[in-house]
């Protein structure tokens, strides 16, 4: 069987719902989305697979989405990282520089907004795929 070519998109939240939210919201882009409800699941997925982009809520029981972005830049260098999450207050700075950001975005989400930043986290290739632009 071949090995499905598009981006690989992984969004851990430990909600169900929002999860879903998602999936349902972005099955039409040009990427592969997989979910994990919580950060051992994510880095789980994330031996098993390649991932472009790992989008990550901030609160989750045992480990909260800062630590689980700060293990994937240490091991997945060239994977790109989105915390969305509605609870940032309590992030310290340092903790903001050492996951690395792509992008923090906020929960409640803008639909196009999170589109945006991810088509712009995976590559112009994924981007030129919905507007017409060459890939």
């Amino acid at each position: 069987m071949a090995e499905d070519a598009r981006p690989g998109v992984l969004f851990v939240d430990d909600d169900p719902r929002v999860l879903s939210a998602i999936v349902r919201s972005l099955r039409r882009e040009p990427f592969r989305l997989e979910t994990a409800s919580d950060a051992r699941e994510a880095i789980q997925r994330l031996q098993g697979g390649r991932f472009e982009l790992v989008v990550s809520d901030q609160r989750m029981p045992g480990s909260t989405g800062i630590e689980l972005l700060c293990q994937v830049r240490a091991r997945w260098p060239s994977t790109r990282r989105i915390l969305l999450s509605g609870w940032t207050s309590g992030i310290s700075r340092h903790e903001l520089e050492a996951a690395d950001l792509f992008r923090l975005l906020a929960k409640p989400w803008d639909e196009g907004e999170l589109r945006s930043a991810i088509r712009e986290a995976v590559g112009a290739g994924c981007s030129g795929a919905r507007d017409g632009r060459a890939s």
